[in-house]
C-alpha cells in the first residue's frame, strides 16, 4: 500500500526522532558501563578520594543510573548537553569549534574526491570494458577498499610529505600563518569570501592528503557502482535505438546513460557521507586535523560522555539532512521515485 506524501514525510519524522533516542540512549549506556571512573581518569593518580567524590557529586554521578539517565534527557532537550571534563567548557560550544574542519574534510573527501572522481573512474571503465583502463579501475578499487585507512595515511605522509616534500602532513593551515577570518569556518571557502589567496593555497595543500585518504573507499564503491550501472544501461534497447538513429556518443553517455545510473550512487554516496564523518577519526588523528572526531575519540579515552552525545547528535543531524538533499536530487534525475514507483 503506497503512502501518500503527508504520510510519507511522517513516517520519516517518526523515524528519525527513534533513531536519534535509540543512538543517543545506547551511547549513554555504553559510557557508564564501561569500566572505570571518568572522574579519577580525568583528575589523575593524585588526586584523593575526597576530591573525587566532591567532584562526582558535583556532576551527579554518584546518583542512580536511572535518576542520571532522566535528567540527561531533561538537560538535553532543554538543549544542554553538559559540560566537558576535558575542556571545562559547554560541550556543544566544543563541538561547534572543532565540527567545521570535520566537515570540510568529509565535503572535499566524500562529496568532492569520493563522488565526482568515482563517477568519472566508473563512466572511463564502462566505456572500456575488458581493457587496460577497466583492469586497472577494478584493481584499483579493490586496493583501495582493502587497504586500512591508518596505513594509506601514513603512507601518503611518507611519500609527498616526507620523502618528496610535496605537501603537509599536519593541520588546516600552515604553523606560520594565521588562519582566514572565521564566517563559515570552512578554511577554504573563508579564504575565498575574504580573498585571502595565501590561506587559501595554504588550505587546500593541507586538505589534500587527508581527503584522499577518506575519500578512496567511497571512490573506488561509486566507480564500482556506476560501471555495472553504466554497462547494464548500454544494453538497453533504448540506448541502441539512440545510436541507431545517429546521436552522438558523448550525448548518450553523458544525457542518457549516466543520468539513470547516477542514482544508485547517489544513495551510496550518502551512506559514505555519514560513515566518513563518524570513522573520520582515524584520519583526523593520523594527519592531526583537528576536528570533531578526533575531539569525540579523545573525550571517549577519557569517557567524557558530554562531548560524545553532542557529536553523536551533530552526526545525526547531519546525515539525515545530507540524506534528504540526496534523495531530493534523486527525486529530480528519476521520475519513478518522484511518484512513488
Amino acid at each position: 500500500m503506497r503512502l501518500s506524501a503527508f504520510g510519507t514525510i511522517l513516517v520519516r519524522i517518526l523515524s528519525v526522532i527513534i533513531t536519534i533516542y535509540l543512538a543517543i540512549t545506547l551511547i549513554f549506556v555504553l559510557i557508564r558501563v564501561v569500566p572505570g571512573d571518568p572522574v579519577a581518569i580525568l583528575l589523575g593518580g593524585e588526586a584523593t578520594g575526597e576530591m573525587i567524590e566532591t567532584y562526582r557529586h558535583e556532576l551527579g554521578f554518584d546518583q542512580p543510573l536511572q535518576i542520571q539517565y532522566v535528567r540527561f534527557w531533561q538537560d538535553l532537550l532543554a538543549g544542554k548537553f553538559g559540560i566537558s571534563l576535558m575542556t571545562k567548557r559547554d560541550a556543544l560550544q566544543d563541538i561547534l569549534t572543532y565540527f567545521p574542519a570535520s566537515l570540510e574534510l568529509c565535503l572535499v573527501a566524500i562529496l568532492g574526491f569520493g563522488f565526482v572522481g568515482g563517477i568519472l573512474l566508473g563512466v572511463l571503465s564502462s566505456l572500456r570494458k575488458n581493457k587496460f583502463m577497466d583492469a586497472f579501475s577494478n584493481l584499483f578499487s579493490i586496493t583501495s577498499i582493502s587497504l586500512p585507512q591508518f596505513f594509506i595515511g601514513l603512507l601518503l605522509q611518507l611519500v609527498f610529505g616526507l620523502t618528496l616534500m610535496w605537501l603537509p602532513i599536519t593541520g588546516r593551515v600552515g604553523i606560520d600563518l594565521f588562519p582566514p577570518t572565521k564566517i563559515t569556518g570552512l578554511y577554504v571557502l573563508d579564504s575565498i569570501l575574504t580573498l585571502n589567496t595565501v590561506a587559501l593555497v595554504s588550505s587546500i595543500t593541507h586538505l589534500i592528503l587527508p581527503a584522499i585518504t577518506l575519500g578512496l573507499a567511497p571512490l573506488a564503491q561509486t566507480a564500482t557502482v556506476v560501471r555495472g550501472r553504466m554497462i547494464e544501461e548500454s544494453m538497453k534497447d533504448y540506448i541502441q535505438q539512440c545510436r541507431a538513429c545517429g546521436l552522438p556518443n558523448r550525448l548518450i553517455v553523458f544525457k542518457y546513460m549516466l543520468k539513470n545510473a547516477i542514482s544508485p550512487a547517489i544513495t551510496m554516496i550518502g551512506i559514505s557521507f555519514g560513515w566518513g564523518l563518524g570513522f573520520a577519526f582515524v584520519v583526523e588523528t593520523v594527519f592531526a586535523w583537528p576536528g570533531m572526531c578526533r575531539y569525540a575519540a579523545e573525550a571517549t579515552v577519557y569517557k567524557d560522555f558530554s562531548p560524545v552525545i553532542a557529536t553523536t547528535f551533530v552526526m545525526i543531524i547531519v546525515y539525515i539532512t545530507i540524506n534528504l538533499i540526496l534523495d531530493l536530487i534523486r527525486s529530480y534525475l528519476d521520475p519513478r521515485i518522484r511518484y512513488g514507483v
